[in-house]
């Protein structure tokens, strides 16, 4: 579950979600994984440049919580999905994979209500323009002098292993790891959570999806998430 708070009739996700103060109780409610809590923390306090970057993270999610609550919502439950995968194929930056995964969507500050907001399925044209959200993203993170994994999540989320994502239409291990990964948890968050056009679907719901459409992500990362999925 997460932490959500009520505020003038919108709901918020906690903007604490980056202390340390709260650390071991929060990493273990959004962590589903057997990883250890206590290698995790010690990631967390690591270089002084890290604790700068959690800073500016946490600054940027909090500006996405007042913007579009339901898309903080989203990229929270993403980061949980991504440490748990970067947990099996990139430990040693399983930060950058949480703390990437929360601004993920930066660039959907720019991105009209009509459009973030709306209610009904998109138009080409307007999906045309929602899609700039990653390229606006990745300025806003470099901008920041954010870490290149956390700039990586942001630019290739959207690629496909099979080279019908965008922005680049790259294909298979063209696109980084980070982008992989991403993917896959940015997709099954999407596909449960509740958004202005559709509610959540089930878990179940989301793998036989994923599963329909393998073609769209690394054939190894997938196995190894649905495979994590079903056991729950």
């Amino acid at each position: 579950m997460l932490d959500v708070v009520k505020v003038g009739g919108f709901r918020y996700l906690r903007t604490n979600i980056l202390t340390e103060r709260k650390g071991k109780i929060l990493i273990q409610k959004q962590m589903e994984s057997s990883q250890d809590i206590d290698e995790f923390l010690s990631l967390w306090r690591q270089a002084e440049k890290s604790s700068e970057t959690l800073k500016v993270i946490q600054a940027l999610f909090y500006c996405l919580q007042v913007r579009d609550p339901l898309t903080a919502e989203h990229s929270a439950n993403m980061a949980r999905y991504a440490t748990q995968l970067a947990s099996h194929f990139d430990r040693e930056n399983v930060l950058l994979y949480f703390a990437g995964s929360l601004t993920h969507d930066i660039g959907k500050l720019g991105i009209s209500d009509r459009i973030l907001k709306g209610d009904s399925n998109l138009s080409n044209e307007e999906r045309k323009s929602l899609s700039v959200h990653v390229t606006a993203g990745v300025y806003i993170l470099q901008a920041m002098g954010l870490p290149k994994l956390i700039v990586d999540i942001a630019e290739y989320h959207h690629e496909r292993y099979n080279g019908s994502g965008y922005a680049k239409g790259l294909v298979g291990n063209q696109i980084p790891l980070a982008g992989r990964i991403a993917a896959i948890a940015d997709t099954f968050s999407a596909l449960t959570s509740n958004r202005p056009y559709a509610p959540a679907l089930s878990r179940d719901k989301a793998i036989e999806i994923m599963e329909r459409d393998k073609k769209l992500y690394d054939p190894k990362i997938l196995s190894y998430f649905l495979a994590m999925k079903k056991k729950k």
